[in-house]
Parts: structure tokens; sequence; C-alpha cells
């Protein structure tokens, strides 16, 4: 897989403590556990919890220096994420590859349709409370959700998991591993 020609970025964003940095750290070493170059921007709040946070991670075959200025996949953990970034989505219709939008349909379904944007609804929160009963667990299955769209090499998660959490016990490491 590293062996093709490959540029996409990957915007996360949610309320601070969702989450958000972690998975954009999550995608970062992943990418370049497969090989890839990966530069990621991070943006949150000052409160410890709450306010809008974002991460943006751009995978590259080629060396990177910066996230650039739009993105290629967002993954709004919440509605807020979403309108933050609607001027971008809405630009879609101008380019010449989609955009598209991975969001937490738990508790939000866009207004409109845009067009030249491609829309995968996951009940993240829901999956995260009622499946793993750990709400904390929201930013994993998202990135198990973009693994499975996008192709990531799944023992590259594992790996980035794994040095993640092994601090934490076998037992939290499998919990994210599921």
């Amino acid at each position: 897989m590293a062996n093709e020609k490959f540029d996409l970025v990957i915007k996360v964003g949610g309320e601070g403590g969702e989450g958000v940095i972690t998975a954009g750290d999550f995608l970062t070493e992943t990418a370049a556990r497969a090989g890839y170059w990966a530069v990621n921007y991070k943006s949150y709040p000052a409160e410890i919890k709450g306010g809008y946070a974002q991460s943006t991670v751009r995978i590259s075959s080629d060396r990177v220096f910066s996230t650039g200025d739009s993105f290629d996949i967002l993954c709004a953990f919440n509605g807020e994420a979403v309108e933050k970034n609607m001027v971008f989505l809405k630009r879609a219709k101008d380019e010449s590859k989609p955009k598209v939008l991975v969001y937490d349909s738990t508790d939000y379904e866009p207004a409109e349709e845009l067009e030249n944007v491609i829309y995968y609804p996951v009940p993240l929160s829901e999956l995260a409370k009622d499946v793993m009963k750990a709400y904390i667990t929201k930013n994993i299955i998202a990135l198990g959700v973009l693994a499975e769209l996008f192709g990531i090499p799944e023992q590259s998660i594992k790996d980035a998991i794994k040095a993640k959490f092994s601090r934490k016990g076998e037992k939290i490491v499998e919990m994210n591993y599921k």
C-alpha cells in the first residue's frame, strides 16, 4: 500500500474531551506505521473539557510539511464540527473529487445534501455507549470506521493502539481492538 501515490487530508472535529486530538494522533501514527509521511495540526480550546477541538492530518506517499488549507474527509463527532466546516464542504461542488463527510448520526443530521459530498452517517455516540459501554471509545470507533472506509491497514491501527494504551493494561488494549 505504501508504494502507491497517495495524498489525503482528514479533519476530525468535535467537542474538547471527546478524543478528537487523540483520534488525530492515532491517524498520524497509523499512517507512519503503514509507511506514509504524515503531519498533524491540532487546535483545541483553553477549557479542559468542552469547546470546539479539531485535528487535521495530512497523509501522503510524498514528504509533506503542512496540512494544506482544506480537507478531503471530515470526521465530525458532533453537529458543531459539520457547521464549522460547512464552507469547505460547500466548495466541493467546484472541485474535481468529492469530499467525504463521516458524522455522528446519533444526535445530528445535515440540514441539506451538498453536491459532490459523500455522506457516511454513523451512530458513533450510540455505539460507544450501548455497544462498547464506554463513551470515551467514540474516537476509536471513528478510527475503525475510517479504516474500513479507506483501507487503512488493521495491523497499523492495532500497533498504534497498543503503543498508546499498553501502560494501562491488556484489558484496555483489548477493549480498543473491538
